[in-house]
């Protein structure tokens, strides 16, 4: 959560500006200090966690050594929207993986252009029907080309209906693979997930329909550790291209 601090009205060389945060039940949280001579200051590394209440206090000193501060009361709540987002934006099909062939693997790419910190994938939830008719056993997923059922265990389903539904759940990540903070996302700095199955997926123009990619997160702070922040998003239905 960002927080700016500004100089109004003012004529002075403003030389550092401090801002704490204090927690109604925890005491402070963070101490966010700049050195840097201006008028305003930005500080991009409140997490509001935990959430509950919180005395927020500026205080700018001058080149005289002079000072003055500024206190405010905000809230802060225990979840946050959706900071994954499919890249482009506007994605709907997948792709088959590199070295895929007839879509036994399929790709799309994802990234963090809203949260403000890196955030840690702990669970995912991913369901489909299997227009192809090949029924395809779901395998595992992978981040980045890093496989993540090294540890922990998949739950799956897998109808005996035509066209068969099937599902795939997995709660245990260990360790959650991360996704970056990147405003704008980029070909260059967003997450690639490949699902992988033991048939191929696409038969001619019988393209399956991933109806559900649910992903629950927790923010991890500037040092990495995790925030108490934890959410669930979910993107639209994604067909193979």
């Amino acid at each position: 959560m960002p927080v700016t601090v500004t100089v109004t009205g003012g004529t002075d060389t403003y030389t550092n500006a401090v801002i704490t945060y204090v927690h109604s039940v925890g005491g402070l949280r963070r101490t966010f200090t700049s050195t840097t001579a201006g008028t305003s200051w930005i500080d991009t590394g409140w997490l509001a966690s935990p959430a509950g209440s919180y005395t927020i206090t500026a205080t700018v000193t001058n080149s005289s050594g002079c000072s003055k501060s500024k206190t405010i009361s905000v809230t802060a709540a225990s979840t946050v929207g959706c900071c994954l987002a499919l890249y482009p934006t506007t994605t709907t099909p997948l792709t088959c993986a590199a070295g895929s062939t007839g879509c036994a693997e399929v790709s799309y790419k994802m990234g963090n252009n809203t949260c403000l910190t890196s955030v840690r994938v702990d669970a995912m939830t991913v369901s489909w029907t299997d227009i192809s008719g090949n029924k395809g056993a779901w395998q595992t997923a992978r981040f980045n080309n890093v496989n993540i059922a090294a540890v922990g265990t998949w739950t799956t389903t897998l109808s005996a209906t035509n066209p068969a539904a099937g599902t795939a759940t997995k709660n245990n990540f260990s360790p959650g693979p991360q996704v970056p903070y990147t405003n704008p996302m980029s070909a260059s700095n967003v997450t690639t997930v490949t699902y992988v199955f033991d048939k191929k997926a696409k038969q001619g123009q019988n393209r399956n329909i991933y109806t559900t990619n649910s992903y629950t997160f927790t923010l991890l702070d500037s040092l990495g550790t995790p925030s108490d922040i934890q959410t669930t998003c979910t993107f639209s239905n994604l067909t193979i291209e």
